[in-house]
């Protein structure tokens, strides 16, 4: 009964977080639909849906390894600089 009672206390919270959360969500996965790289991996998987007839999962999964190295390209390594003694 107290479990439940802190629980309905907390929903207001709950709810709060939730939407917080999901406009973050949301504005990220926004700015990702602009991005090249996104787009690409996107135009292939629709290609690997509607021409062999693999369902969403299938054609994401194989449309991200087939666009491995754009994806790779995200992360560069960086140079480290020469200690200079």
């Amino acid at each position: 009964m107290a479990h439940l009672k802190a629980q309905n206390a907390l929903l207001p919270l709950y709810r709060k977080e939730v939407r917080k959360v999901l406009l973050e969500y949301l504005q990220g996965m926004r700015a990702m639909k602009k991005d090249y790289t996104f787009q690409e991996v996107m135009e292939t998987q629709k290609d690997l849906k509607d021409t062999d007839g693999f369902d969403w999962l299938e054609s994401t999964d194989l449309a991200i390894e087939k666009r491995k190295l754009l994806l790779n390209r995200l992360f560069v390594k960086q140079p480290i600089p020469q200690d200079e003694d």
